[in-house]
């Protein structure tokens, strides 16, 4: 309620001056046209508050803050101005101030999941603890699959001492989004405390192999935020998003409104290569990929991704020089020389498609795709005493690709006579399976299975 009086009686601050120089004709005109409607003498909070949207699209956040401010005394009751206020401070670092500001947002919409989470992770920073345990708890009550919500009560737990607990909060963020970065360094450094530096050191390479993903914290005030930025390379950013989000008839949307503006924009037209692929259009990803190359010779980005277009078309004897073309100019996509040496082990070339993975592994040695794609050859190859050691390291990759790393493993172990072990891990491929496995491998493992089953494999 302090931040809400503060504002009582204040006349509405100065609309900033704005500089548009180096901005395209569409954008100068954009903002011309929301400062002109927040000048007007009667302009209400809205206008103000569109303004500093448009502000912070692009990343003229000082002057945004500003429109906020002015927003939020002409109007006070609207939660939006308080909301992007808030977020705007906590990146100038005014932790205070911040905290003052979301807490009236929340006060004037009690039940918005993003502001919850926005405080209480400033709250933590600020040591207080209470208030972020509550509203996280609150959070947890109102939606469990709440990985973030997870990772942050790991860590009031952690502050405390209190690692077993910490640890479990990890795991369940993990058990919801087993691709985050930041859960498992969190993870590493509690059994590092914990006294067990193996599972330490295992957290890490999953750490390694992830860091820098995170799981969306969908923000609708900051999603409407970025569609203001209609410059060619925002809009290239947006569609991207989408893309990545698996919208892609929205993304295609985004993309072409970027290549309407700029039509060089050699973003817009990589991204488009697999959005159009996704969408039934490969003839029109082939044009993408042509006028990308075309742009840029020397785009890695652009090779790689039209060979992991063309060997999903089954076309691998195509997408081997262009995986080849794209590791000289990018020798540490890992990705790549990954998908490379599965090519050629199909092909037979297990040599080369050995000689690839271990430069991989020299460039990170716990990349866990590499691991497992490797220890996956090395099996095949009857190389078990290698193979066992890696593909151990990689038991808990998801997917398809997990799940044949467990029946490598299964199948190495029986080999070397380990016949109950071997029976335990293709028991947990057959759980997997379920929840991220191929059909073949379905028939394969129940097949085996059924062996057991029957007394033929113990």
């Amino acid at each position: 309620m302090v931040a809400f009086l503060l504002t009582c009686g204040r006349p509405a601050p100065r609309l900033p001056v704005v500089r548009t120089d180096g901005y395209s004709a569409i954008v100068r005109k954009q903002i011309s046209d929301a400062v002109e409607a927040a000048a007007k003498p009667d302009a209400k909070g809205e206008a103000a508050g569109r303004l500093g949207m448009i502000l912070q699209a692009y990343r003229m956040e000082r002057d945004a803050l500003t429109c906020y401010e002015s927003a939020r005394i002409l109007n006070p009751s609207d939660y939006r101005w308080w909301h992007l206020s808030a977020f705007l401070q906590s990146k100038k670092k005014n932790t205070n101030d911040a905290i003052a500001v979301y807490r009236e947002a929340l006060r004037l919409q009690p039940a918005n999941d993003s502001t919850k989470l926005l405080l209480a992770e400033l709250l933590i920073g600020s040591g207080q603890m209470p208030e972020a345990r509550k509203l996280l708890q609150d959070l947890l009550d109102s939606s469990g699959r709440i990985a973030r919500a997870r990772l942050r009560l790991g860590q009031i737990h952690a502050m405390e001492g209190n690692y077993a607990a910490a640890i479990e909060e990890y795991q369940k963020a993990l058990q919801n989004v087993p691709r985050y970065g930041e859960a498992y360094f969190a993870l590493a450094e509690a059994y590092r405390k914990m006294g067990d530096p193996d599972r330490s050191k295992q957290q890490l390479a999953y750490f390694r192999r992830w860091e820098g993903s995170a799981p969306a914290a969908p923000d609708p005030l900051l999603a409407a935020v970025e569609t203001m930025n209609i410059s060619p390379t925002g809009l290239s950013r947006h569609g991207a998003g989408l893309a990545a989000d698996g919208r892609f008839r929205l993304a295609k949307s985004e993309l072409d409104k970027a290549l309407e503006s700029d039509p060089n924009l050699l973003s817009a037209h990589i991204h488009l290569i697999r959005v159009e692929e996704e969408l039934g259009n490969p003839a029109k990803a082939d044009e993408h990929y042509k006028k990308a190359v075309l742009l840029d010779p020397n785009s890695a980005r652009a090779y790689a991704v039209y060979a992991f277009l063309l060997n999903r078309r089954g076309k691998p004897s195509k997408a081997i020089p262009l995986f080849e073309k794209a590791l000289s100019l990018e020798p540490e996509n890992l990705a790549a020389q990954v998908s490379l040496s599965e090519i050629l082990t199909g092909l037979g070339k297990t040599e080369e498609a050995e000689s690839h993975l271990r430069t991989a592994l020299s460039r990170d040695s716990e990349d866990q795709w590499a691991v497992r794609a490797l220890g996956v050859l090395l099996a095949a190859k009857n190389r078990c005493k290698e193979a066992i050691p890696l593909l151990e390291k990689v038991k808990e990759l998801e997917g398809p690709a997990g799940v044949e790393g467990l029946m490598a493993l299964s199948s190495c172990l029986k080999k070397t006579g380990d016949q109950e072990q071997s029976v335990a891990i293709l028991r947990i491929a057959r759980v997997r399976v379920d929840f991220g496995g191929t059909e073949q491998q379905l028939k394969s493992i129940e097949r085996d299975l059924s062996l057991v089953s029957l007394g033929k494999i113990r």
